[in-house]
């Protein structure tokens, strides 16, 4: 007896689900790094607190996930971009002219990082090859990056309170004003753009049109490095404290780490095999991370019989 498509339908909504809940209920690990101290850091969601590398690090900011699992970071204190492989071994993967602030990986694998002194936008090749990406003059001691899921580049001013929006193409435009001393960014699963102030004491929410208002204030003191887990729960770490904080996607604030860290000024997310969090889906597709091929040619069966 042939399945109805309806029943097809329902039974394929159903693995969706089920296979969803599996992904979003990940043992997520994050990653945390701080100007002060010459180590990573790792935490299980429980807390558990590990060294994942401790050499390789001068006054480091920023920290971003490449597709491989490597992990990378700016270090001011001597101008170099170091590479750490997934089991924590570092080395040097690019010597750059000026003191650089945080990074960012477009879709193509080309890492971004940002000028404070010289207000450029300096962008290295996969291979290596630094090249300047942006010279825009709404540029002023920025400090903080961030993609969106079209691909543009969104960048924090310390010195002047904004977020610039440029797009792959080098365009410019003021996208928002901010509180005092943006420190970092992050987007959310649906586009809305996060960002810290350090001097405001708060975690301002904005829509793609620049549309902002204050998302988390509660437990903040001086909040640096922010980030997202797998289920959009937001991580932002306290400057003033050594802590960090757990906003829920409702805004609640709670306690998840008491690092003793000062200025800590990366975090990033892996899945607990190592794999880097992907927040924002494509646009036109599922958000369904992490599922092997087999999976994904089930789920275009029961789609095909469904039709």
């Amino acid at each position: 007896m042939s399945r109805s498509p309806f029943r097809s339908a329902i039974l394929a909504a159903a693995i969706f689900v089920i296979l969803g809940m599996g992904t979003v209920c990940r043992a997520d690990l994050l990653y945390v790094v701080s100007t002060g101290s010459t180590q990573i850091n790792k935490f299980t969601l429980g807390g558990v607190r590990t060294i994942f590398s401790n050499t390789g690090l001068d006054t480091p900011t920023g920290l971003a996930f490449d597709g491989s699992g490597n992990l990378y970071t700016a270090n001011t204190g001597n101008f170099t971009i170091e590479k750490f492989t997934p089991l924590g071994l570092s080395s040097a993967f690019v010597q750059l002219s000026s003191r650089c602030y945080d990074i960012a990986f477009d879709k193509s694998g080309n890492i971004y990082t940002a000028g404070y002194v010289d207000n450029k936008i300096y962008k290295i090749s996969s291979g290596g090859v630094v090249s300047v990406f942006s010279t825009s003059s709404l540029l002023h001691g920025p400090t903080s990056l961030a993609f969106d899921s079209t691909g543009n580049l969104y960048v924090g001013n310390w010195n002047n309170n904004t977020v610039v929006k440029i797009t792959p193409g080098g365009s410019d435009t003021l996208f928002a004003s901010t509180g005092s001393y943006p420190s970092d960014l992050a987007f959310d699963r649906q586009g809305n753009l996060y960002v810290s102030n350090w001097g405001s004491n708060n975690v301002q929410k904005f829509t793609s049109i620049g549309g902002g208002t204050v998302f988390g204030y509660t437990g903040l003191n001086k909040p640096g490095a922010i980030a997202f887990d797998s289920v959009g729960n937001l991580y932002v770490a306290n400057s003033g404290v050594g802590t960090i904080v757990k906003f829920t996607t409702q805004g609640m604030a709670t306690i998840f780490a008491y690092t003793g860290l000062s200025n800590q000024t990366g975090l990033a997310f892996t899945d607990d095999s190592g794999n880097p969090l992907i927040v924002i889906p494509e646009p036109g597709t599922w958000a369904l991370i992490g599922l092997s091929i087999p999976v994904w040619v089930g789920l275009a069966r029961l789609r095909r019989r469904a039709v």
